[in-house]
């Protein structure tokens, strides 16, 4: 016996027997499918799980979101901000943790709890949020409702290169949302308008054109026509050198602004030197 005619369990543990003139609450617990039909997925009790109703629809309706960019224009978005950030913590050292890189994975938090996580796997780029106010509570909740986990790449790189970014008090990660690329496309669980909602559109800079991007940190960090150059040398400099370092003369302009604060710069430059 499979879930061909299955029966619908309510939050209320009560047995339902499916009635397809009634359309079902969006908190009723379903029977899914694991492997989708369409992908070679059978109708055996190994193949599937309970979610909500709401959860099921959502996650076989995946919305193509972001079309108008793509993983290397994120990820050229990536690296300027974190450019821009390693020349001016010199003069905000307090924001020394708002960015970091961590090997290929890009970090980001703002100030009112919301934290992102860019991971540039080889083949799959993987983008998680995790407000604080709003969110999504334990690795199997999370891969059931944020995921395709038809996709076996996805849930590896979400589990090892994701989650540990994004653990709470009960050492259990929690996300609030969660988009990745597929066949040049980018994929969510939720559109795009609740994305940006959800998670305080903290992702907005890295959505911008190059040239709003540019913009935004240069208001951002009050930085002067002076340093938006040196930070536009530094990036051109990065995208083109396999070995790229500060210079000794880089060094010596980021004493000049900055002072003994200058140590903040070169610890930040340290991480964008993979």
């Amino acid at each position: 016996m499979g879930i061909k005619d299955l029966t619908i369990v309510s939050p209320g543990y009560e047995l339902i027997r499916f009635n397809p003139q009634v359309t079902p609450a969006p908190d009723e617990w379903q029977f899914e499918h694991i492997i989708p039909k369409d992908k070679g997925g059978t109708n055996s009790f190994s193949n599937c799980q309970i979610v909500s109703r709401k959860f099921n629809r959502q996650k076989y309706n995946m919305n193509t979101i972001f079309s108008f960019t793509n993983r290397n224009e994120i990820y050229k978005k990536c690296l300027y901000a974190s450019i821009a950030h390693a020349v001016m913590v010199g003069k905000y050292y307090l924001l020394s943790e708002e960015i970091s890189w961590d090997g290929c994975n890009y970090l980001i938090q703002n100030m009112a709890g919301v934290k992102a996580v860019f991971a540039f796997a080889e083949k799959l780029l993987v983008c998680a949020v995790q407000n604080e106010k709003d969110f999504i509570g334990g690795e199997k909740n999370i891969t059931k409702t944020l995921l395709d986990t038809s996709k076996k790449e996805l849930i590896e790189v979400a589990e090892s290169e994701i989650f540990p970014y994004f653990l709470l008090d009960d050492e259990e990660a929690s996300v609030t949302a969660v988009f990745w690329e597929s066949n040049d496309a980018f994929l969510s669980c939720i559109d795009e308008k609740e994305l940006m909602e959800k998670t305080d559109n903290i992702l907005l800079p890295y959505l911008y054109e190059m040239e709003d991007c540019i913009k935004y940190w240069k208001n951002y960090y009050e930085a002067s026509d002076e340093q938006m150059d040196f930070i536009h040398s530094l990036f051109d400099r990065r995208i083109n050198e396999s070995n790229f370092s500060l210079s000794d003369s880089d060094l010596q302009k980021l004493k000049f602004w900055f002072g003994d604060n200058a140590n903040y710069c070169e610890e930040a430059f340290q991480e964008i030197f993979f």
